[in-house]
C-alpha cells in the first residue's frame, strides 16, 4: 500500500479479557469498544454498578437501576461499550466525561435486538452509525 493511500485510513482497537477487536475503514471514522459481560473478582453486580455510577447520565442510571440482576450486567457492559466507542471515535477518550453522552434504549435488555436498539441523545447523531 502506498503511504498516500494510508492518509485517510481510519482504526480503531480495543481488548478486554480474552477479546481483541480491529475496526478499520477507508472512509469512516471509527471508535470499537469490547467487554466481556464479567464484573471484577469480589465484587457483586450492585457494588460494579455503583462504581461506574458518575459516568451515567440521570436517564441511564434510572433505567439501569430498575433493572433486575439478570439484566442489569448486559444493560451496564453495553452502555458502557457504546460510550467508549462513541468518544474513542470523536477522539475524546473518557477523560471528557461519559456521563454527558445520553444513550437511550428502545428495548428491553431480555429482548434479542437490545443491542442494536440504542440511540444517542446530542445533536451529531445523524453523523454516526452504530452497527
Amino acid at each position: 500500500m502506498a503511504p498516500s493511500s494510508l492518509l485517510n485510513h481510519n482504526f480503531n482497537i480495543s481488548h478486554h479479557g480474552s477479546y481483541v477487536v480491529l475496526l478499520h475503514h477507508p472512509e469512516w471514522i471509527v471508535g470499537v469498544d469490547v467487554t466481556e459481560l464479567s464484573v471484577p473478582d469480589g465484587l457483586s453486580i450492585e457494588e460494579y454498578s455503583e462504581s461506574l455510577h458518575s459516568q451515567f447520565s440521570r436517564d441511564e442510571w434510572l433505567f439501569l437501576s430498575s433493572l433486575t440482576e439478570n439484566y442489569k450486567l448486559k444493560y451496564l457492559m453495553s452502555l458502557w461499550a457504546l460510550k467508549e466507542a462513541f468518544v474513542k471515535a470523536i477522539g475524546k477518550g473518557i477523560v471528557e466525561g461519559l456521563k454527558n453522552i445520553n444513550f437511550k434504549s428502545q428495548s428491553q435488555p431480555h429482548d434479542l435486538s437490545f443491542l442494536k436498539s440504542f440511540t444517542l441523545d446530542v445533536s451529531i447523531l445523524p453523523l454516526f452509525f452504530f452497527i
